[in-house]
């Protein structure tokens, strides 16, 4: 189904958590809890991977928290499950995952090393971030000229490309920094897009040798238009 991927080549995938279940007064012995306006609140959360890009969505695998082993807290509980997923799915099926793609929750050395170790490159949304490499490169790279510019792209008037090389803390390979500055156009009817005059994506990524434009495809086919900054 995929011989010739899902994006330029590539078979890329998504992945995301999500709560399945919630309850005050129903739960099992697989629930988490936590304490929510003085009542016990219980629920299911887990992370889904499904492929993106053209031909059908499949949902190629998830996994769910587990309650005593995967924290509760948002961030550190989904990435947990995360990681635990990506390994489970690249065990079984080693040829079928290319790029993983992932918000800013995996913006960090942690997600990354996993996914070099598990021979799978990775595309991370950037936002606000604590990483010092990551507030350096950013600043580094505002202060340069655009590498590439496209002009009526995907509906926007123009959008400036920006990019850099460097080491994230605590990763020992080179990482790659693209921010996509894009300026937004009319629509047909005169009528704004719903979305700023003036946006931005920025992403982290282990593919270095990926066009911009590939990447550029493969982040905007896992982003609606209100997580686009």
């Amino acid at each position: 189904m995929y011989d010739k991927g899902t994006i330029d080549g590539y078979t890329v995938t998504a992945m995301d958590g999500t709560k399945f279940f919630g309850s005050n007064k129903k739960k099992c012995t697989d629930c988490l809890t936590i304490e929510k306006d003085g009542k016990t609140h219980s629920f299911h959360s887990g992370v889904v991977m499904s492929t993106i890009g053209e031909g059908p969505t499949l949902v190629l695998d998830f996994d769910m928290y587990k309650p005593g082993e995967d924290s509760t807290d948002k961030d550190e509980g989904e990435l947990s499950v995360a990681k635990r997923l990506l390994s489970e799915v690249v065990s079984r099926q080693r040829n079928v995952i290319d790029i993983v793609v992932y918000d800013a929750l995996a913006c960090n050395s942690v997600w990354i090393n996993h996914c070099i170790s598990n021979q799978v490159d990775t595309v991370v949304r950037v936002k606000k971030n604590n990483n010092n490499s990551v507030k350096e490169v950013k600043k580094k790279t505002n202060k340069m000229e655009p590498v590439e510019v496209w002009v009526d792209e995907n509906g926007y008037k123009e959008i400036k490309v920006y990019e850099s090389l460097f080491y994230m803390d605590n990763v020992e390979r080179n990482l790659r920094y693209v921010k996509y500055a894009m300026k937004d156009n009319n629509n047909a009817d005169g009528r704004r897009r719903q979305l700023s005059a003036r946006t931005q994506i920025m992403i982290v990524t282990t593919c270095l040798k990926l066009s911009l434009k590939s990447i550029y495809k493969m982040i905007r086919a896992s982003t609606t238009p209100q997580e686009i900054q």
